[in-house]
């Protein structure tokens, strides 16, 4: 499979179903999945983020050796929400190690400041 053309080919539940299960537990697929959503354009990184936090939450352990990657994403500006959203959604399933727990911290800080950063969905319910 091609995920890149896979991401692209729709937006859907189903096709990010039918990436979730190409990928399944297999790190050189997720490392491809994670390259398309740091380094790709516009749309792919949007589309990729979706499958990227469900399997990461699913096997945390893919994303262990991408999070600080993932942290020196959200300092770029114009990030599409979805690319914040899906960042985010998927940090609070994994175990962040102390090297980055400033980064970490801080980068949360900075959003939450932000006032120009939409509100989470769900957000004071």
């Amino acid at each position: 499979m091609n995920l890149r053309e896979e991401i692209l080919k729709e937006h859907s539940k189903n096709q990010t179903d039918k990436i979730i299960r190409y990928v399944g537990d297999d790190q050189r697929k997720f490392d491809e999945l994670i390259h398309l959503f740091l380094k790709g354009e516009y749309r792919v990184t949007q589309r990729a983020g979706g499958p990227l936090s469900y399997i990461a939450i699913s096997h945390p352990r893919l994303i262990q050796k991408h999070l600080k990657n993932l942290f020196q994403n959200l300092q770029k500006q114009n990030l599409h929400n979805a690319v914040v959203r899906n960042t985010f959604r998927l940090m609070q399933y994994v175990e962040i190690p102390k090297s980055l727990q400033g980064l970490a911290t801080d980068t949360c800080f900075r959003f939450l400041n932000d006032r120009k950063q939409p509100m989470p969905s769900g957000a004071f319910q």
